[in-house]
């Protein structure tokens, strides 16, 4: 059996729709890696829709994906491992 390698990540899909939840990239070193495969589909588990509460699995089309982030906002901020259109990271706040 495969060691899964999961990563927290929200994506945002072009209608508007907030997932918040897991990813298994695999093999892949970085989110952005795992994305830039010629998938049409990937599986998002222990996921919330919006700010939902329920966790869920959805199989969500790579197609209608607006932009994708790791779900660590002061991890974003740092890393090159953010795939997206138009993210915007604010400072840490004492």
């Amino acid at each position: 059996m495969r060691e899964m390698n999961t990563r927290k990540i929200i994506v945002t899909m072009t209608d508007g729709t907030v997932f918040r939840g897991s990813i298994n990239i695999g093999s892949s070193r970085r989110i952005s890696d795992y994305f830039r495969r010629n998938e049409s589909m990937f599986v998002l588990f222990n996921a919330t829709l919006d700010h939902g509460a329920d966790k869920e699995v959805y199989f969500l089309n790579t197609r209608h994906i607006l932009w994708v982030k790791p779900d660590e906002q002061i991890e974003a901020c740092q890393s090159d491992d953010i795939l997206a259109i138009g993210i915007e990271c604010e400072a840490e706040e004492d």
